[in-house]
This record gives structure tokens, C-alpha cells and sequence, in this order.
């Protein structure tokens, strides 16, 4: 292969949901723009998500395939005018549980010389929807289908193309349109907005940024291999009789499955710089861990890795929770459903101020938010507002994976909310619950309406 050979591809991506949100999937396909050659292809089932969600998940994963190609000049073709729209700068992404999402593309595409957006229909994007529609029908049988396939394995020296080291699985939601040329699809974004031309605001209701994003590649590729990879397909996440003996020790009695229980773990991402000032971060705020907060994602993982070793791992889509779930996908051997409805609450004008600094600049707004969870802050979100959309996703999950374990990855807020809901506390229980970074709480819900907390903000792993 001549050191310029791939340097000019077209990507192909699509994803959707069999709902919206539903079971979704993702597929793209990167081809060699002067003979159409397929180069790699890549698929994966995120979970149950948005439409939207699983569009950017696609469109994330060929551009993480083209750069591992040494592209420079990348044309994307998709069939979501809301994608295509946003990353050629001509609409807003005002939900904000895409614009992480929107920003990791945007990085990534600027790590290219050139790069172009083209709205298809769909009938011209069948490779990528084929494979974002094997990815689903892979998941709703049990299974996480992951594939990466290279088409083309020579190079220069006959030895395959260089492949990166455990190359990210991309996970996101499956073939899903917003353009209303799409008849039949589940293109209604969560809050009903279609995606028509010409709108700027059709980011998937409660969609979030990671959003469907999966970097946890079960599909290792063998580097130098001479044959293409096919496919890589495992058994991840919730197959009948699928319980593998893990590392890391004996299972607790007490994650033994239970009839008419299902088992939730709220777990708060592991710190970040912003947790370590005590700042307000929330739906517009998306650092990553720190290196505190990596150490003590692995501790935790490996507390999970025994307490819960065969549970569903959902997360939040914003990075320090997905780097959070990630951890745990790797110690479980599992791959992480994002969740778009589980990103924090939105602060507003706050985001990034310290307590301290929003009762000098704000006392009144201070005071009536902390007085009632239906006051949002200046420009931002109420709790209740919040606490309502994690209820509906927990709801969803809990529809899904009865009589499981469950383990939800997402931030403070979420975690007090949904405690506080099982209690049935009031406000002042939202100001003095302690929840901290890598913290775990237990919850049992069982079918005849009654729970049980036997664990609230466990931090043992992290003092081991």
C-alpha cells in the first residue's frame, strides 16, 4: 500500500432506535473515495437510547476508523439532516445532551486536513443502516454484536493495515432518521420534534452527548493479521443463562438473583478537577476524570467486578460518567448502555461557580432554589424537572432488565433524586445526603411496590 492509498475516504454512518428511544444501534463504513472499495466497517448495540443519539454514535465511530486509516480528505454522507446540519455549523445543537457528543465528533473531525457533510436519502445509505440494523437485531436477542471488518488487509509490506491497540467499539443507537423524507421511521426526537429543514433545535429530547457512545471495544484485532477480520461477536449483556465466572473473587449472596426483586446501584462518577473544587457542573459542564478519579474508577470497578458481576451497565453519556462506566464495562466484560436522560441536572448561569461564589452574585435565585425543587436556577433546570426525566429512565430500564442487577452510572443529582423518590423524602433530604465521587448506593425495588436501601453512598473500596 503506498503511504497515501486511504488518504481520501468517504464515511457512511447511521444509526436508530426500534422506539425512540428504544434498543439502538449504530453502523458505519469507511470506503476508499477513488474506487469505492470498502476499507472497514464498523457496528455496535448501545442499549435502549434516542435516535439521535445513535446517529452521532455512528458518525463518531467511521470517524474514529478513518483517522486509524490515516485519512486527510473525509466526505460523511448520512441520512440525518440533524447530524449533518449541526457539524456543517448551520444549526445549533441546543439539547444538551448532544453537545458532547457534537463536540467529540467536532474533535475528531478536526484531526483531518479536509472534511465535507452531505445529507443522503436513505434508500443511498443501505451499507451503513444494514449494518446498524444487524447491531440491533444482535441486541435484542441478548447479545451485543460488535463488528470491525477489514475489507482491505494489505499494505505496503503485505503485513495488513496498522490497526490501533483495543480500538474503541463506538457504541450508538441504530438506523434512525430526523429527516422527514424518512416515512416510517422512529424520527420524532424524545419531545416529539420532528427534524424538519430549516429548525435548529431538533436535538433528541432527553438524547444526550456520549451519548450512545460505547468506547469499550470487545473486538480486539490481532495486529498483522493477513485475513479480514469478519466479525466480532460476543455475548455481553443479558443472554439467557449467560453468567461467566468473572476475576476478582466470589459473588455476594446478596447479588444472587431474587424473584420479584430488581436490584439497582447508583453510582456517582468517579472525581474529576471540577468535583475536587466543589463547583457547580452540570449538562453543559463535561471534564474528564482526573487522575485521582481514574484510580478510583478501577477500585471501583473492581468492588463491582464481585458485588455485581453479571449486571446491566447503564450510564450517562457525559464523559466523566462514561469514563466511569467504562472501567466497570472492562472489569464486567460487558459493554455500557448510555442513557441520555441520565445527564445532570442543567445549573444555568452557575455552571462552573462554586457555591460560594453564586450566593454572592445570586442570593435571592440561591435562596428560592434551595427553598423548592421547582425553582431552576437563572437559565437552567429544577429538579423536579430532573428527578422526572431520571424517574421515566429508570422506569424504562427497570421494564427491560427485571428481576436484575442494575448498575446506573450518572452524577450527584441523580442519585439523591432517586433516593430521595425511594424514601419519599422531602427537600431538606436532597441538602443533607452526603454522595460522594465513586460513591455506591443499593437499592431494592420489588414487584409488590415496596424497596429497600440496605447501602447509601458506600465508599469502603476506595479506603482498601
Amino acid at each position: 500500500m503506498t503511504a497515501n492509498r486511504h488518504e481520501r475516504v468517504v464515511v457512511e454512518a447511521d444509526g436508530g432506535a426500534r422506539g425512540n428511544p428504544g434498543p439502538a444501534g449504530y453502523g458505519a463504513a469507511v470506503l476508499d473515495a477513488d474506487t469505492g472499495e470498502t476499507l472497514i466497517e464498523r457496528a455496535a448495540y448501545l442499549g435502549v437510547t434516542t435516535n439521535n443519539v445513535a446517529e452521532y454514535s455512528g458518525l463518531i465511530a467511521g470517524l474514529k476508523a478513518a483517522a486509524a486509516l490515516g485519512a486527510r480528505q473525509v466526505a460523511v454522507r448520512m441520512d440525518s439532516k440533524l447530524v449533518v446540519e449541526q457539524m456543517s455549523g448551520r444549526w445549533q445543537v441546543k439539547h444538551p445532551g448532544l453537545r458532547p457528543l457534537h463536540a467529540e465528533a467536532a474533535k475528531l473531525a478536526d484531526g483531518f486536513a479536509e472534511i465535507g457533510y452531505e445529507w443522503i436519502p436513505r434508500a443511498r445509505n443501505t451499507h451503513a443502516d444494514a449494518l446498524a440494523n444487524k447491531a440491533m437485531d444482535a441486541g435484542e436477542f441478548g447479545t451485543v454484536e460488535l463488528v470491525d471488518v477489514l475489507a482491505d488487509p494489505s499494505t505496503s509490506d503485505g503485513s495488513g493495515p496498522a490497526r490501533p491497540n483495543d480500538p474503541p467499539a463506538d457504541a450508538a443507537p441504530a438506523p434512525g432518521s430526523d429527516n422527514p423524507a424518512d416515512a416510517g421511521r422512529s424520527d420524532v426526537d424524545g419531545a416529539g420534534a420532528t427534524a424538519d429543514a430549516g429548525r435548529s433545535d431538533v436535538d433528541g429530547a432527553g438524547a444526550t452527548a456520549d451519548a450512545a457512545r460505547s468506547d469499550v471495544d470487545t473486538a480486539t484485532l490481532a495486529e498483522g493479521a493477513d485475513d479480514p477480520v469478519d466479525a466480532a461477536l460476543r455475548a455481553m449483556v443479558g443472554g439467557p443463562g449467560v453468567a461467566a465466572a468473572r476475576p476478582g473473587g466470589s459473588v455476594a449472596a446478596s447479588a444472587a438473583p431474587v424473584a420479584g426483586r430488581t436490584r439497582l446501584i447508583l453510582v456517582r462518577h468517579a472525581a474529576t478537577a471540577q468535583t475536587r473544587r466543589g463547583a457547580f457542573c452540570g449538562a453543559e459542564c463535561d471534564p474528564e476524570l482526573d487522575e485521582i478519579g481514574r484510580r478510583q474508577a478501577a477500585a471501583l470497578a473492581d468492588r463491582l467486578a464481585v458485588l455485581a458481576p453479571d449486571a446491566v451497565l447503564v450510564t450517562s453519556p457525559q464523559a466523566r460518567a462514561r469514563q466511569t462506566a467504562e472501567a466497570i464495562a472492562h472489569r464486567l466484560d460487558t459493554v455500557p448502555r448510555v442513557e441520555p436522560r441520565l445527564v445532570e441536572v442543567s445549573y444555568g448561569a452557575w455552571d462552573g461557580l462554586t457555591f460560594d461564589q453564586v450566593a454572592v452574585g445570586w442570593p435571592a435565585e440561591l435562596d428560592a432554589w434551595l427553598a423548592a425543587t421547582s425553582v431552576p436556577p437563572p437559565g437552567g433546570e429544577s429538579m423536579d424537572s430532573a428527578g422526572a426525566r431520571y424517574s421515566e429512565a429508570l422506569n424504562e430500564v427497570r421494564r427491560h432488565q427485571h428481576e436484575r442487577t442494575i448498575v446506573l452510572v450518572g452524577h450527584g443529582s441523580m442519585v439523591k433524586l432517586m433516593l430521595r423518590d425511594v424514601l419519599d423524602a422531602g427537600r431538606r433530604f436532597l441538602d443533607t445526603i452526603q454522595v460522594d465521587p465513586a460513591g455506591l448506593s443499593v437499592v431494592d425495588l420489588f414487584d409488590d411496590g415496596n424497596a429497600a436501601v440496605p447501602t447509601i453512598n458506600d465508599t469502603a473500596h476506595l479506603t482498601a
